[in-house]
């Protein structure tokens, strides 16, 4: 009996950490759209992660559209979200405080159903549920068989929050009170419950604002520099084999943006005149045909890891030709702007 009691034991936290999987999964599948800025949202997430048993991958059964991940964050991006923001807060982030972020904010029986396939059917159960800014609604269910008891005496006590109307002092088997709390923006809150000899406690937990990403540019294109002399050294082109010589890539190309992207850059498509080879004369450059590839990020708004891009400006075979280096061939080069190295 004494070698079957960790076994036992071992069977039941597995069992207690697949039914923690199965209620976050469920809590986040409820959602019509994720979205990375809303930290109840970010909270679920959480709640699916550490009762995952992959410490990668554990988003995968997630099918819900996901709104609102910045631009840089990579194919996981519901996981680099997650840990980027939980890794840079401050908090103290117990399970008590994720579900009650996560909960709070849904309605009263979607918060009642998650707290249901947590912890089963109570017979005294407190739900938080309808949150916002400046107040909340609280529920206490007394769910005992109705010819258990008559009636029970009980009280609810909340500290930290101020409910519109008090719940009563006698209770029914099956009675279920609700009463709308104010609440205070940026505190916690405790409401403790006890009717009939039962008693349920809930953390109130104030929500932190949502994190704020910053702004990066949307790549576009590689780039690849040249690195054989004679051949291509120093020759932007945009594919890894060009001039069929050695090349490394340098970078990307981004779309469009008012606030990043700085003069367009083409590619030739001619064979034998410009095929491949990076530059900024649009059509007729050296005497072929090229298509556009996207922008520069222009100077001021590159982040230190940006590498740069020059453009010949003389003499004549020189001009409109992109490269890495400022003394590309001899020719007079200028600064065109920065080639985008994803974080």
């Amino acid at each position: 009996m004494r070698r079957a009691f960790p076994i036992i034991a071992m069977l039941i936290m597995t069992s207690n950490a697949q039914a923690q999987n199965n209620c976050a999964k469920a809590l986040i599948q409820d959602k019509t759209r994720i979205d990375v800025h809303d930290v109840s949202t970010l909270a679920a997430l959480r709640l699916l992660q550490q009762s995952s048993t992959k410490s990668s991958g554990w988003s995968g059964s997630i099918n819900v559209p996901i709104s609102g991940v910045p631009v840089g964050i990579g194919a996981n991006s519901a996981e680099d979200v997650t840990n980027d923001y939980f890794s840079k807060s401050t908090i103290n982030w117990t399970r008590d405080r994720l579900e009650s972020v996560a909960t709070q904010t849904l309605s009263q029986n979607a918060a009642d159903a998650y707290k249901t396939c947590i912890r089963g059917q109570l017979p005294l159960s407190i739900i938080v549920s309808d949150a916002k800014d400046d107040a909340l609604t609280v529920t206490v269910k007394f769910i005992v068989p109705s010819n258990s008891i008559k009636s029970a005496n009980g009280q609810v006590s909340i500290s930290g929050g101020k409910p519109l109307v008090d719940f009563p002092k006698k209770w029914s088997p099956g009675e279920s009170n609700s009463a709308i709390i104010k609440r205070d923006k940026n505190s916690d809150f405790r409401i403790v419950a006890n009717v009939g000899g039962f008693t349920d406690s809930a953390l109130v937990a104030f929500i932190p604002p949502p994190p704020v990403f910053a702004k990066i540019p949307l790549k576009k294109n590689p780039l690849f520099v040249g690195l054989t002399p004679n051949v291509n050294e120093g020759e932007i082109a945009d594919h890894v084999n060009h001039k069929n010589a050695l090349n490394n890539q340098y970078g990307f190309t981004i779309e469009k943006d008012d606030d990043f992207s700085g003069e367009a850059i083409f590619v030739g498509e001619t064979p034998n005149l410009n095929a491949s080879i990076v530059n900024t004369g649009a059509s007729g450059w050296r005497g072929g045909k090229t298509k556009p590839i996207g922008y520069v990020i222009k100077p001021g708004r590159n982040s230190p890891s940006d590498l740069p891009l020059y453009v010949g400006v003389a003499p004549a075979r020189c001009v409109g030709a992109v490269s890495n280096n400022a003394g590309h061939q001899k020719c007079e080069m200028k600064l065109l702007g920065y080639a985008l190295q994803p974080q």
